[in-house]
């Protein structure tokens, strides 16, 4: 991985100095860094543990999170193109620092249609997020993935149309990750695929969604299922109104974890030991409000997820509250505090209460 940082780098100086003048090249980084504490309840340290005797535990923490990157950014007329690497690490195992791949994709736009293809964030939620931020190395929080909040990126093939305030847009993309784990030989016969509409003004914006899976199998057991499905809906809703900033998004799916969303606990189908599908009702979301301006802001977040299947003894769900702030302290440095609670409900079998967390800390932001 090395080596490929070094080839970063390598490309960026040649486009520096040999892409033509009519076309715009710009470098840069985001580095965080955070530093802070957790604290995670006696219920939530006897499920990491597996000791029924831990007690409530208190941890310090300072690390580069993996979302720290370096980007490109290519464009030239009615084209461009985009690239970001991740590096990042905990700062103290050798093996949590490292670069990997992110993002690349291009596009290329004639009269009112533009066409993407690459590596990237969906059609759909993925590309509208909380501002949820501390937390991702030591303890996996981040834009409460997993929290009310659908996130991937994967590759794939769309085509937008836009005309004044609305947008429709459709793509194909790569199959998933994350499959249904039929009887027999597994396979996906059909690109995963995702839908888009979108009405965008200055003050409102509204995005309605969906995602959908087909999983296909050969030479099942006998009264084995052959097939399933994951699909899921969003609608997403922003009012902006002067100093306040208000975004809405719940979602409601079957199998998502089996799209390959991130984060989602038991949001899985269930195969029993017939090969029968038992499909996974899914449904959650977040809002994010946040006021303030320059050069100070301030974010109020809550997140819900939940799951329930009957297969399971109850159902799964899991919630969040957040605070966050954001005080530019120069044009490319900000200070960013922010409070998280974590709640993480009760296990889908046995009804044992997983606990909760606590986290607060600080994130250093240098953006250029």
């Amino acid at each position: 991985m090395k080596r490929l940082l070094t080839v970063t780098l390598a490309v960026a100086l040649v486009f520096a100095f040999t892409i033509p003048a009519s076309a715009d090249f710009k470098m840069g980084i985001m580095s965080y860094t955070d530093i802070g504490y957790s604290i995670t309840s006696e219920d939530r340290q006897k499920v990491l543990t597996g000791n029924d005797n831990a007690d409530s535990k208190y941890q310090a923490f300072v690390d580069t999170p993996i979302h720290n990157r370096l980007y490109g950014k290519f464009s030239n007329e009615n084209m461009g193109g985009y690239y970001e690497m991740g590096v990042g690490g905990d700062g103290v195992s050798f093996s949590h620092e490292d670069e990997y791949f992110r993002k690349l994709y291009g596009w290329y736009k004639i009269g009112n249609f533009r066409i993407e293809s690459g590596h990237t964030e969906p059609l759909g939620n993925s590309r509208f997020n909380p501002t949820q931020l501390l937390g991702l190395n030591e303890y996996g929080h981040i834009i409460l993935q997993g929290w009310g909040n659908l996130y991937m990126r994967n590759t794939m093939v769309d085509v937008e149309y836009s005309s004044g305030p609305f947008r429709a847009a459709v793509a194909a993309q790569s199959p998933s990750i994350n499959p249904v784990n039929l009887e027999g030989e597994n396979y996906q016969p059909t690109w995963q695929w995702a839908a888009q509409l979108d009405y965008r003004s200055k003050m409102f914006w509204a995005t309605l969604s969906g995602t959908f899976g087909y999983f296909d199998t050969d030479e099942e057991p006998s009264g084995a299922d052959d097939s399933a499905v994951a699909w899921e809906a969003t609608l997403m809703l922003e009012f902006k109104l002067g100093f306040f900033t208000v975004r809405l998004q719940p979602y409601y799916g079957q199998n998502i974890a089996n799209l390959g969303y991130g984060g989602m606990a038991d949001a899985t189908a269930v195969v029993d030991v017939n090969g029968k599908v038992e499909d996974t009702d899914c449904w959650g979301g977040y809002i994010d409000f946040t006021f303030g301006g320059d050069p100070f802001l301030v974010h109020l977040m809550g997140g819900y997820a939940g799951a329930d299947n009957d297969a399971y003894d109850d159902e799964s769900q899991r919630w969040a509250v957040v605070v966050r702030g954001a005080w530019k302290v120069a044009a490319n440095f900000t200070l960013s505090p922010e409070v998280g609670y974590y709640d993480y409900g009760d296990t889908v079998t046995g009804d044992i209460d997983q606990g909760s967390q606590v986290l607060a800390g600080v994130q250093f932001q240098f953006v250029f």
